[in-house]
């Protein structure tokens, strides 16, 4: 596995339960920042439906309570520059969803590399 690399999107069409434990990942550091997450476990959603979900944490969490959302980027591990690009970007996306997108692949990232090392893959 190209750990550099990895398609997330692709990821989650060929890896078991990927979809649950990057919600599983993302309700983690999401509470490590005092912000509770209502995404289902149960199930094994796929990147896109997550995606969807987390917009509409990020768009209210632009709205209310900025700094503890770039908190939250960085305790996920978005690079700044990526942030800054995503807000200054005018596109066919708006900025909760790419945002979303963005927190949605390194959370599956996290997943991937955890799986990757313990020899899970």
């Amino acid at each position: 596995m190209d750990l550099a690399n990895i398609n997330v999107p692709e990821a989650f069409n060929q890896q078991a339960d990927l979809g649950r434990e990057t919600i599983i990942q993302l309700k983690k550091d999401f509470l490590r920042n005092g912000l509770e997450v209502q995404l289902d476990e149960t199930t094994n959603p796929g990147f896109e439906q997550i995606c969807t979900e987390v917009a509409d944490l990020v768009d209210w969490l632009l709205t209310n309570d900025r700094s503890r959302f770039m908190n939250l980027l960085y305790r996920i591990d978005i690079a700044e520059h990526h942030i800054h690009q995503a807000l200054d970007e005018q596109g066919e996306q708006n900025v909760p969803e790419k945002l979303a997108v963005m927190i949605v692949r390194r959370e599956a990232q996290k997943v991937l590399i955890r799986r990757y090392f313990s020899g899970e893959q």
